[in-house]
């Protein structure tokens, strides 16, 4: 079915199909109402675009926006130099070292155990698909 096909809707203009209602925060989709969105931002400038997209079981709403005002940054004088590299992910000129960040390392455990309950289970069943889920939510973190 198209419900399983597809992960993504876009509107191309703000009005036609989607409309975003500033002042609640919320979307007003055609055939669906009014939408509450928890916004992590302000939403700067004229709204053009309108994108609801699917991971998993999470919905998220992507704002394309125009005429968005520049806000630029006081002049400090100061100056920098960094240096970015393999053996530490990057150096400054006053010595400072950050490390590699091993976003993988941290949940490879629990992933490939989820891998695994999920290479156990029967194709087409419904622990199958818990598992399938499970092991894109792990992906995800």
């Amino acid at each position: 079915t198209a419900a399983h096909r597809f992960d993504s809707v876009l509107w191309p203009t703000d009005g036609d199909g989607a409309k975003w209602v500033p002042e609640t925060n919320r979307v007003y989709l055609q055939g669906v109402g009014h939408v509450k969105v928890s916004a992590h931002r302000e939403v700067a400038g004229r709204v053009k675009t309108i994108q609801a997209k699917r991971e998993g079981h999470h919905w998220y709403l992507i704002l394309s926006c125009d005429d968005v005002p520049v806000r630029p940054l006081e002049p400090t004088g100061a100056v920098v130099g960094l240096d970015v590299g393999v053996a530490s992910f990057l150096t400054t000129s006053g010595g400072e070292h950050v490390g590699n960040p091993r976003y993988a390392r941290v949940g490879a455990d629990r992933l490939s155990g989820a891998q695994q309950v999920l290479s156990r289970t029967q194709r087409g069943s419904n622990n199958r698909r818990k598992a399938r889920e499970v092991v894109a939510n792990r992906h995800r973190k």
